[in-house]
This record gives structure tokens, sequence and C-alpha cells, in this order.
């Protein structure tokens, strides 16, 4: 009877730990598919084209086209969680580019 009860015990950790592996395959699709729909990076024509779009996008606060042309990856740049220190690094970003720009 011990024998049974061990086998028991087992096959429920068998099940769970089968669960946890179908949960996270589950949940790894879901968040590929999320991925997937995202807005690739803008691309452009010459190095120039690129800069201007980001300092017109920067001048004007428009964080939606500065996403589109950093990319996903440049969620990270534009959005610290502090909106303040955010547009105020944003209005740095213009007068430093504003005293002295190069390509």
């Amino acid at each position: 009877m011990t024998s049974s009860v061990i086998d028991m015990t087992g096959w429920r950790s068998a099940g769970r730990m089968v669960s946890g592996i179908v949960a996270a395959v589950a949940w790894l699709g879901v968040s590929a598919a999320a991925v997937a729909g995202e807005p690739s990076q803008m691309t452009f024509a010459s190095p120039e084209q690129a800069v201007d779009a980001l300092v017109a996008a920067t001048q004007a606060d428009k964080t939606a086209d500065l996403q589109k042309i950093l990319g996903p990856s440049g969620r990270k740049v534009i959005y610290s969680g502090d909106r303040i220190a955010d547009k105020e690094g944003r209005e740095k970003f213009v007068a430093a580019y504003a005293q002295k720009h190069a390509i």
C-alpha cells in the first residue's frame, strides 16, 4: 500500500510539472505573438534624415514618433517612469543639439 501512495504522489508531481510546462509554453506563445505585433523601427535613406526625424520628434515632444524612430528597444530611452524628468531630458537633448551638431 505504501508503494501505491508513493506512485500517486509521483503522478501528482509529474502532473504539476506538465501543467507548469504547458502554462510556460502558452505564455511564451502569447508573448511572441505580442512582440510580433509591435511596430518595427523606422528606416531612413541617410543618417541625416534619421537625425532630422529624431530631432523634430524630440522638439515637438512626440513620444509616439520617437518610439517609431527608435524602435521597440528605444522605449527605455524615451520613458524613465518620471514624466517630468523625461521632458527635461528631451529639452536638454534639443538644446545640446542646437549648440553643436555634426554627422
